[in-house]
């Protein structure tokens, strides 16, 4: 549903892909539990966030 979302030109909606980011073979290392990543982690989640919004608003992010 939030890809079809994504692709009607009407919704101002960006979809940002996270499920498998983190990947690193040691679970430990990248997870604190099953829903907070570490520091590192959200890093990485920070920059697709951030990748996302300089492809929507060039030049001003």
């Amino acid at each position: 549903m939030l890809i079809k979302l994504q692709g009607c030109a009407k919704n101002n909606f960006i979809l940002i892909e996270t499920q498998g980011s983190l990947q690193n073979p040691d679970y430990t290392l990248d997870w604190a539990n099953e829903l907070h990543p570490f520091h590192e982690g959200f890093e990485v989640f920070a920059g697709k966030f951030e990748d996302a919004l300089r492809q929507k608003f060039p030049g001003r992010i």
